[in-house]
């Protein structure tokens, strides 16, 4: 059965049991595609889901450098985000420690936004 990938457009042959077990109708040619079209920033390019990262960095990009924030704000600010994730302070604190290069540590519950030549 001919389907077309939801990315790139390439027409592509699926078995009919590999086309009727598919939930979400969308079919795709190569996980790359996959990957991309769910891992996109912002809903409307490709249509794709928001991951937990970029919650985080939609949260974190509003705020001003140089200012020190409390982890409950930004969790806060992560539940307002696209994506609305409820993050608990220690997965929230993990997530900033590795997606956001420009948010530095200042100790128990305290960080900062730096630029980037500063980090």
């Amino acid at each position: 059965m001919l389907v077309t990938c939801a990315k790139c457009g390439k027409v592509f042959n699926r078995g009919p049991a590999q086309v009727k077990k598919n939930r979400r109708g969308k079919h795709f040619c190569s996980r790359e595609c996959l990957r991309t079209y769910e891992c996109k920033e912002f809903i409307g390019q490709y249509g794709g889901r928001i991951t937990r990262e970029s919650t985080v960095r939609q949260a974190v990009k509003g705020l001003t450098y140089n200012r020190v924030y409390h982890i409950d704000d930004i969790r806060k600010l992560c539940r307002e985000a696209p994506g609305k994730r409820e993050f608990t302070r220690v997965e929230a604190a993990r997530m900033l420690h590795s997606y956001c290069y420009d948010m530095v540590a200042l100790g128990r519950c305290q960080w900062k936004r730096v630029a980037e030549a500063d980090a």
